[in-house]
């Protein structure tokens, strides 16, 4: 995913008991975002970050992708799937990366790229929904209910490519969709699943919107 803050959050809650009895407290951020790290042996690839609490009071668990710069954002109650970094075969070890995310609306992961040989976005975007329709064949074109428009005073932060689908899911029918964009060699891709509603296509405007204004704005090089 890459993004990764949820919707909805988990709050702390203090257990007044005992000292014996109580029960231990919780990690902070910078525990989660390591123990995420060091589930897939990444430690040369992902580094924890501490950020500011949210307005509950809970912590982000947020993880930096080292090569870029990237901040991968997770909540604290992931609903459909675990919260996850991933690591891929690639020329460059870090050059292949994904972190991915649930909340109430959806899932969603984020992947970054950096290949040898770099190929058009329209040519990406062939290629995924090719995967998608292979894994789903009953995939269908979908339009989302909201207009994404990721911009800065009135000026596009990059050009990007999108495409959604409606798949069948052991959840019933769910929306997919793909974006991706490109700069400094580096392939930003988002990819998020939810209900074919209005929420869900707003959370995933949103996620991408974020998504896309962070990595314009990484200090990145070719």
């Amino acid at each position: 995913m890459f993004r990764f803050v949820g919707k909805l959050f988990a709050a702390y809650f203090l257990c007044l008991c005992l000292p014996a009895l109580a029960d231990p407290a919780p990690t902070t951020s910078l525990e989660d975002a390591q123990q995420l790290i060091s589930k897939i042996h990444a430690e040369d690839v992902f580094e924890p970050v501490a950020e500011p609490l949210l307005p509950n009071g809970a912590p982000f668990i947020s993880v930096r992708h080292i090569a870029t710069g990237y901040i991968c954002r997770f909540n604290n109650d992931a609903l459909y799937i675990p919260n996850a970094l991933a690591v891929f075969p690639s020329d460059v070890r870090g050059n292949d990366v994904g972190c991915t995310n649930s909340d109430a609306f959806g899932w969603s992961s984020i992947y970054l790229t950096k290949d040898s040989i770099a190929f058009p976005l329209d040519e990406r975007l062939k290629i995924v929904a090719l995967a998608i329709k292979s894994r789903s064949p009953e995939a269908a074109p979908y339009t989302p209910k909201v207009e994404i428009t990721a911009t800065k005073n009135g000026v596009a932060l990059l050009e990007s490519k999108s495409a959604a689908f409606l798949i069948q899911t052991d959840e019933g029918q769910r929306a997919t969709h793909v974006h991706l964009a490109e700069r400094a060699g580096w392939v930003l891709k988002q990819r998020f699943t939810g209900k074919p509603d209005l929420n869900s296509d707003m959370a995933m405007g949103e996620d991408w919107m974020a998504a896309l204004g962070q990595f314009a704005s990484l200090p990145l090089s070719k």
